[in-house]
């Protein structure tokens, strides 16, 4: 059957929500939303874009960050790009969201922007803070530096 998964190395959540596909995310939606109401919602996102906007911030204040999209909502999508570097900005950018997912600190999609591979952080938790994306800032420059200098992975 196309809606179940027989062969899923996990268990097949979607034989035990009415949706038959993913988790019941909308009942959490629901009661996240009758505990904090409309106004806690509202704040709760209004941070969230605010957190978002500071970091598209501190992209653009960086030259060797390159913003590649206006943000959309809380999507800052960016990526690792010095100049003078003549490694392929697509490798670089791949191996340094690598890195990053290696070190356990940051959660950060890799996506493509036409031919380009980017970083797409999504403010979406709680505990992000400013300080952690500047800490995420501070990390994908190292990471990329370390990358240009051909040292190897530290994890």
């Amino acid at each position: 059957h196309y809606l179940f998964l027989d062969d899923a190395e996990y268990d097949d959540l979607g034989r035990y929500s009415l949706q038959c596909g993913r988790r019941n995310d909308a009942l959490k939606l629901w009661l996240e939303w009758r505990v904090r109401g409309d106004a806690g919602w509202s704040k709760m996102v209004d941070g969230y874009m605010d957190l978002a906007a500071h970091l598209e911030s501190s992209v653009n204040a960086h030259p060797s960050l390159q913003l590649m999209s206006s943000r959309m909502w809380t999507n800052v999508c960016f990526r690792y790009a010095p100049s003078g570097t003549e490694m392929d900005l697509n490798e670089l950018n791949g191996e340094l969201r690598n890195r990053l997912i290696q070190e356990g600190q940051f959660m950060v999609s890799r996506s493509n922007i036409g031919d380009d591979v980017i970083l797409r952080p999504v403010i979406s938790n709680q505990n992000v803070t400013t300080e952690s994306l500047d800490r995420l800032v501070a990390a994908i420059l190292r990471h990329g530096d370390e990358i240009l200098r051909g040292l190897p992975s530290m994890n």
